[in-house]
């Protein structure tokens, strides 16, 4: 599906749109994009989020690389032509409806939402979109690496901290259980927990 998509997205863009492609880590490397003249592989030698700095419209699926990219107020198009059996496999947080973003279903509508892209930067400051940045992006300015680390090393006391309130009186406990995968593990640590006396311990996981 993905190289029916890219051969057809190769014939149909204008010279000046070139459609970069970061596949995910389990479908890397299973799909050449030497041959194409629009479709390219982002650069080897640069950091994912520093090449997706300089574009300008992100087209992604369920990934949350759409928080990070809605930063930019940028066009953010999704390509869902699975919706219905993800949602029915692996469910979702949220409606996709509920998204500020456009959406398509096959080949065709996506390049038409490529094409009318210049239309789309024009829509950016829709108030649907800045309500979406404000929900979900209202601490990303640039700088919280920075301030963070000057607050954690250099014990800066100026970087306003949101505290999450314990009860002092109980003991506090901290689990760490992974991905949770389907094993004896996790079956023993879920029967574990319920056991648990939540009046003398405060249980983070």
């Amino acid at each position: 599906e993905l190289k029916s998509l890219f051969y057809y997205l190769d014939l149909q863009l204008p010279e000046h749109i070139t459609f970069w492609v970061r596949l995910h880590p389990m479908v890397h490397g299973h799909i050449n994009l030497s041959g194409f003249q629009r479709i390219k592989a982002f650069p080897e030698n640069t950091e994912a989020y520093v090449h997706l700095a300089c574009c300008h419209a992100l087209v992604t699926d369920y990934s949350s690389v759409m928080f990070d990219f809605s930063t930019t107020l940028r066009p953010i198009f999704l390509y869902t032509p699975d919706e219905k059996s993800y949602r029915t496999d692996r469910n979702m947080y949220m409606h996709l409806d509920e998204l500020p973003f456009q959406k398509a279903d096959n080949p065709e509508s996506l390049l038409n939402l490529l094409l009318d892209i210049t239309n789309a930067e024009t829509k950016k400051s829709n108030i649907k979109y800045l309500d979406f940045v404000a929900k979900f992006c209202a601490w990303d300015n640039g700088q919280n690496t920075h301030r963070l680390c000057k607050a954690f090393f250099n014990g800066d006391t100026t970087l306003e901290i949101y505290t999450f309130p314990t009860e002092s009186e109980k003991q506090r406990l901290f689990f760490y259980a992974g991905a949770f995968l389907n094993n004896g593990i996790i079956r023993s640590f879920k029967t574990l927990i319920p056991l648990i006396d939540l009046d003398k311990y405060d249980i983070t996981i």
